[in-house]
C-alpha cells in the first residue's frame, strides 16, 4: 500500500512540475504587432524598451509626465511607431483618459517609478505618499483600467512590472523607497493570481544598478547602496541591456528575471538564509541606525 501511495505522490508532483514549466515557457507574447504601454518611457530603461520593443515590430504608447522628453523618443523611434502620451500615472483620471485612447494593449510595462533613499524622518511627511505614487499607485491604476480588457480580449497578453533589488530585500536608509518596492511587488504576485485562468501573463524584471538618470537626480541614493552589493552585483546594466532583457523575458514567457546574473544569486541567498544576507547588508552600509535617529 505504501509504495503504491508513494508513486502516486511522485506522479502528482511530476504531473505539476510539467504544468508548471508548461505555463512558464507557452506563455511568452511576440512583439511583432504587438501594442505595447510602457509607464515612464521619458528616460531611462521606459525610454530604451519603447525603442526596442518598436524595432522588434510594436506599437509603442509612450507615457510619462515629461512631454518634451517623450516627444525626444518618439522622434527618434518614428511616429508610424509609437505615441507619445503626457500622463501623471499617479493620478486616475489621466490613467482613465490614457486607457480611453490605447484601446486594448498587448503588453503593459509598469515602469515608471520615483523615490528617493532617505530615513522617514529625513524627509517631509508628504515623501511617503510620493514615493508609493510611483511606481506602486502609477502601476496599481494602469493595471485597473487595462487589465480587464486583456482578461477579456482572450489573447496572449502580459503585464510587466520593472523592479529594484530594493522589492526584495530592504536596505538601510531608504524606508518610503524600499516600501514603495515591496507594494509594487505584492501587485505583481497579485496580478500572478488573479490572472491566472486567463492568457495575461504577470511577470517582474529585477534589474541591479542601471546607467541611467535616477543616481544623478537623487543626490546621495549612490552612496547608500551597501557595498556588498557594489561588490557582488556586477556589471552596471546600461538601459539598452536591461531593455533587451525585458523585451527578450516578455516574449519568452519567463515569469521572474533578475540581471546582472549574480542579483538572482543575491536573491537566492536571501530566500535560503535571509538573516546573515540582512546582517551583510546593515554591515556594508554607509547609514546606521544612529544616523536614524538624529535623522542623518
Amino acid at each position: 500500500m505504501a509504495p503504491s501511495r508513494a508513486r502516486l505522490y511522485c506522479g502528482a508532483a511530476a504531473g505539476y512540475v510539467c504544468y508548471a514549466l508548461y505555463r512558464r515557457w507557452s506563455r511568452g507574447v511576440p512583439l511583432r504587432g504587438a501594442t505595447v504601454v510602457i509607464s515612464g518611457a521619458s528616460a531611462g530603461i521606459g525610454a530604451a524598451l519603447a525603442k526596442e520593443c518598436a524595432k522588434r515590430g510594436s506599437k509603442v504608447y509612450l507615457l510619462a509626465r515629461n512631454q518634451e522628453a517623450l516627444d525626444k523618443v518618439v522622434a527618434e523611434i518614428g511616429q508610424e511607431n509609437a505615441v507619445a502620451l503626457r500622463c501623471d500615472c499617479s493620478d486616475a483620471a489621466q490613467v482613465a483618459k490614457v486607457a480611453e485612447a490605447v484601446g486594448v494593449p498587448t503588453v503593459l510595462v509598469n515602469n515608471a517609478g520615483a523615490g528617493a533613499w532617505r530615513f522617514l524622518n529625513e524627509a517631509p511627511a508628504s515623501d511617503v505618499s510620493f514615493c508609493l505614487g510611483a511606481p506602486y499607485v502609477a502601476a496599481a491604476l494602469l493595471s485597473r483600467e487595462f487589465a480587464p480588457k486583456m482578461i477579456r480580449s482572450g489573447k496572449k497578453a502580459s503585464i510587466l512590472a520593472v523592479q529594484s533589488p530594493a522589492g526584495l530585500l530592504a536596505v538601510p536608509g531608504a524606508a518610503s523607497y524600499v516600501c514603495a518596492r515591496w507594494a509594487l511587488r505584492g501587485l505583481y504576485e497579485s496580478l500572478v493570481q488573479d490572472c491566472y485562468s486567463s492568457s495575461v501573463n504577470s511577470q517582474m524584471a529585477v534589474f541591479g544598478e542601471v546607467s541611467s538618470e535616477y543616481f544623478s537626480t537623487n543626490a546621495g541614493a549612490a552612496d547608500r547602496l551597501p557595498k556588498i552589493a557594489k561588490w557582488l552585483v556586477k556589471p552596471i546594466l546600461t538601459p539598452e541591456a536591461a531593455a533587451v532583457v525585458a523585451a527578450d523575458q516578455i516574449e519568452s514567457g519567463r515569469a521572474v528575471v533578475f540581471a546582472p546574473f549574480m542579483l538572482r544569486v543575491v536573491a537566492c541567498l536571501n530566500h535560503v538564509c535571509a538573516p546573515a544576507v540582512r546582517a551583510l547588508v546593515v554591515a556594508t552600509s554607509s547609514v546606521s541606525s544612529a544616523d536614524f535617529a538624529r535623522g542623518a
